[in-house]
């Protein structure tokens, strides 16, 4: 499918949406993409700076661990 046809797609099935619970879930993910799209590139860099420091400092868990 193309976007535009995702898009009408999700339109169609949206109205069909009548429960409270499920419309409030669409709701959630709607107002935080919003909100992660507000991001700023500084917001950004500040966060691959912490992270940095972070796997300096020794605070990160090794691949090995978390691997299966």
């Amino acid at each position: 499918m193309d976007t535009q046809a995702d898009i009408k797609w999700i339109q169609r099935e949206l109205s069909k949406v009548r429960g409270p619970d499920l419309i409030e879930v669409f709701k959630r993910l709607l107002q935080f993409r919003k909100k992660n799209m507000a991001a700023t590139i500084q917001e950004y860099n500040d966060d691959i700076e912490a992270s940095e420091k972070d796997i300096k400092a020794g605070r990160f868990i090794p691949k090995t661990k978390w691997i299966n």
